[in-house]
């Protein structure tokens, strides 16, 4: 709990604040405001004159709570002290004026003098005189303003010298509206009637609605007049105006940010931040609440607590309310308890730390699993004095030298803290060694938390390192090595032979197998675990290096050096890029990875973008080579060593763009100036996508071919290309198909073509055949059988299959065919899906979803040929040998496509 000295004296400020608002405005000036009624009962114009007579005026004010119906008053004596449960206003400090202003223009009640206030039966009162027109009013304009939302109701106290007719009314409206336009009007208004020499008091029966018509637009009240309609002449006397106030407005928290990890954490924040309220309010109270029930926030989720609020105001009586949910944000930005399941823990720390950290300052964690609520994104680690605070602002956190997470936690971490730390470590002393997890909330879960002693590592170990460094210094005898069968063994061996030292071991890798040249890496490790690419790689160039480590102070763990050997001399043309042995070449675009690397449930919903145009279409690879003359340079490029049946191009740059070659494949290639050639260099293109073909005027262009089986084969390329049509080829188109990629015959799913477009030398297969579903149905077995049969014989390759946008009916043979050679489904499923990536293959704009559709109407179809527990590839099999495919039709096909 907590107590706020100044209950009372709050409520009154707010709400006096909502009075003087709504008045006049500044003290002491007239203000001219002309109005044209708007009722045909009105038709004068009305003159409206403001007076301030605040000065006499006081005010009482009533609290509430609006759910249990308690009310408390108390009264004020300026400094917000409760008395009696009345909040009462001293009217020389009275929060808001009260004016005013003539109606019809027949008195004029800022001139004249018997309208003032007066004292009346005990009381203070605005004095309205019988002189004035039937019509009058009051205005109302708060000091401070408030938000409408506090407001739970609004009274009027008053007496009369006559007794008035049950026709009379009051109304309220907001400032600058006209008295005909009253918020409140008619049958909803309090009559002047029945306060004859007696005080009365009226409510105006206020809802939601009314109030916040009565604030401005941005929720709060400021001013706002009261119309008297047929007073019959007779004098009114206005003792006060009392606003009911709920108190559960003031004392509601509808959210914290706060991190909280209790019930009891929670209240306590929400207790306090009531009290300040209630503080700022110029209220004293205790505050109390009492927990119902309660939901923990996470790092992923928000929390909730159910409460009880009891508030006792100084000198007041206790008021209770209602019980409220206070929402509790999710964590953020702060430490999560240790080994907590509701947050995140440390599963398995399996004790790898201890390998040898206490004398290195090494560590190398393997298969940790650190859970968290929200996703974990790295992990950082720091020295700490041993009698530090883990969670201190000051720390300093350093990132992993190597970092590797997956899903499960740390899936490889290595750190060397003494290469970090260690200039700035005392020899002998006591230190911690800390590892943290850090959320995508920035939130941190403790991993490890070591104690250690430093110690440095040995000269002697440092002079064993120095020597393995040195040891490949014969680089004529490492050059006259067969380089894909010796020269890792001949560096671990030289490297080994130079020191002697047991903790010490090597490893090399080869990173680069070329044709003329290649890049191998080696690791020196101390205690032999750490492998590392924290520290500078060298490309030796041939030119053996001295100081290839560095080390500050006396601590060293690890070095990682390259080897570059090239067996010859260069040419007159020499190659640069791709480099010799270059892995990974990518060919695949930006969109084609973007999408195959999604997961299948996303692309087949709303959620996944699909863009226009062939934005699937592959990338090149620049070719670049040097070269001190110019002319005209023939590119050769081949899957060949010898160059054997090599793609042939003519340029007269330093480089050749070259497009449409297979994925995951080695080439080779080498540049010639009339008698003048480079080397042959080669390198491997990037595996794991699609490979679409660049064409001028064909759309979904792309070999069905690389993509991994269940069985571990994987299913050859250059075979078989599905496309839109070839009826508008361009001249370039057919030059590349017939020269480069060789297709020999062209099987039309429409059944249209007599003769291909291609020419004379591809042979026309014009077969029509229905899409998805549409197979199943009586008839259509045979043109399916047909063209299936088309793929098992080996003199038509390579095909080019098609129907007229390259979706459906070449889309429904495309899956068979997959099927049958045994890729899983997913996989088939991206290569159907990805036409949506094409001009043609989305002219139509259809959905994901109904595209999806027409996909699982096949599917569906196709599980009905076999057991629960046969493979689909069984399925597909099943299915074509019931529409009449062989056995040995089948057995061709694979046979064809398949390699391992």
């Amino acid at each position: 709990m907590k107590k706020g000295w100044l209950f009372i004296v709050s409520i009154l400020l707010v709400f006096s604040m909502l009075l003087q608002s709504g008045c006049a405005s500044i003290k002491g000036d007239n203000a001219q405001d002309t109005t044209t009624p708007n009722s045909a009962e009105e038709t004068s114009v009305e003159q409206e004159t403001y007076i301030d007579l605040s000065d006499e005026n006081s005010p009482v004010w009533s609290i509430s709570s609006e759910e249990d119906d308690i009310v408390v008053t108390a009264s004020s004596n300026g400094n917000g002290q409760a008395n009696d449960a009345i909040i009462a206003f001293d009217g020389k400090e009275s929060n808001y004026t009260l004016q005013p202003y003539g109606v019809g223009g027949t008195h004029d009640a800022y001139s004249c003098k018997n309208c003032k206030y007066e004292e009346k039966n005990g009381a203070t009162a605005l004095h309205f005189c019988d002189h004035s027109d039937s019509h009058t009013g009051i205005l109302v304009e708060l000091k401070t303003p408030i938000p409408f939302s506090l407001v739970s109701g609004l009274q009027m106290t008053f007496m009369t010298s006559d007794e008035i007719t049950q026709e009379s009314q009051i109304r309220i409206l907001k400032k600058d509206e006209h008295n005909t336009s009253a918020i409140i009007n008619h049958s909803g208004c309090p009559s002047l009637s029945g306060a004859t020499e007696k005080w009365k008091t009226v409510d105006f029966n206020m809802d939601e609605t009314h109030l916040r018509s009565l604030a401005d637009d941005d929720g709060y009240i400021r001013a706002f007049k009261f119309y008297f309609r047929d007073k019959d002449s007779t004098d009114i006397y206005i003792k006060s105006f009392t606003f009911t106030v709920s108190i559960k407005q003031l004392c509601t928290v509808p959210a914290i940010d706060e991190n909280t990890f209790s019930g009891n954490d929670a209240l306590t924040v929400i207790a306090n931040k009531i009290a300040d309220i209630l503080t700022t309010e110029n209220i004293g109270a205790e505050v109390e609440l009492r927990q119902i029930s309660y939901t923990a926030p996470t790092a992923k989720k928000h929390g909730s607590i159910t409460y009880k609020t009891i508030i006792i105001p100084e000198n007041g009586s206790k008021i209770s309310l209602n019980s409220r949910t206070t929402t509790l944000k999710k964590l953020e930005q702060t430490w999560l308890p240790l080994n907590n399941e509701e947050f995140g823990t440390l599963r398995d720390a399996k004790e790898q730390w201890k390998t040898g950290f206490d004398r290195s300052g090494i560590l190398c964690l393997e298969d940790n699993v650190l859970k968290a609520d929200d996703q974990l994104v790295s992990v950082e680690y720091a020295v700490i004095a041993k009698d530090a605070d883990v969670a201190d602002e000051n720390t300093q956190w350093f990132a992993p030298q190597l970092l590797e997470l997956n899903s499960e936690g740390i899936e490889k971490l290595y750190i060397n803290a003494y290469l970090d730390y260690g200039s700035k470590l005392i020899e002998g002393t006591d230190y911690r060694f800390v590892v943290r997890g850090v959320t995508e909330n920035q939130n941190y879960i403790l991993h490890l938390d070591i104690p250690f002693n430093y110690s440095p590592i040995s000269a002697e170990v440092i002079e064993s390192l120095d020597k393995a460094a040195n040891a490949v210094s014969d680089w004529e005898e490492l050059f006259a090595l067969d380089p894909i069968d010796n020269v890792e063994n001949f560096v671990k061996e030289r490297i080994e032979e130079a020191i002697n030292d047991e903790n010490i071991t090597v490893e090399v890798t080869m990173t680069a197998n070329g044709v003329n040249s290649g890049r191998y890496t080696f690791t020196i490790s101390y205690n032999g675990n750490i492998v590392s690419s924290r520290f500078p790689s060298y490309s030796f160039d041939g030119v053996a290096k001295s100081n290839f480590f560095d080390y500050t102070g006396v601590y060293f763990t690890s070095v990682n050096y390259q080897i570059h050997y090239d067996l010859l001399p260069q040419t007159a043309i020499s190659l640069l890029s791709p480099y010799d042995g270059m892995e990974n070449v990518r060919i695949a675009s930006d969109e084609t990875v973007r999408f195959w690397n999604t997961d299948t449930d996303v692309l087949v919903t709303s959620l996944y973008n699909y863009k226009g145009g062939e934005v699937c279409d592959p990338v090149p690879i620049r070719l670049e080579w040097n070269d001190d003359t110019n002319g005209t340079y023939t590119v050769k490029i081949s899957e060949y060593r010898d160059l054997d049946d090599a793609w042939v191009f003519t340029t007269s740059d330093h480089f050749y763009d070259i497009y449409n070659l297979k994925a995951g494949t080695r080439y080779y290639w080498k540049v010639e100036n009339g008698e003048t050639a480079s080397r042959t260099y080669t390198f491997v293109t990037e595996a794991g996508y699609p490979r679409y073909i660049l064409s001028d005027n064909i759309s979904n262009f792309r070999d069905i071919g690389g993509h991994q089986t269940t069985d571990g084969h994987t299913v050859k390329q250059g075979l078989a290309f599905r496309l839109s049509n070839f009826d508008s080829a361009s001249v370039a188109d057919k030059q590349f198909i017939l020269n480069y990629l060789g297709i020999k015959s062209e099987l039309d799913l429409r059944g249209e073509i007599v003769k291909s477009p291609l020419g004379d030398t591809v042979t026309p297969y014009p077969i029509s055949i229905k899409w998805y579903s549409g197979i199943f149905a009586e008839g259509e077995s045979e043109p399916l059988r047909r063209a299936i049969a088309v793929f098992a014989k080996e003199e038509n390759y390579p095909i080019g299959y098609h129907c007229a946008i390259g979706r459906d009916r070449t889309g429904t043979i495309t899956i068979l065919l997959l099927g049958l050679l045994g890729v899983d489904e997913d996989t088939i499923l991206k290569d159907y899906v990805i036409s949506k990536n094409s001009v043609t293959g989305n002219n139509d704009g259809l959905a994901a979803a109904s595209f999806y559709d027409n996909y699982k109407s096949l599917i569906n179809g196709l599980n009905t040929y076999g057991k629960r527990n046969d493979t689909f590839q069984n399925k597909v099999e099943n299915y074509l040998l019931s529409i009449g495919v062989t056995a040995e039709e089948i057995a061709s096909i694979k046979n064809i496509f398949l390699e391992k």
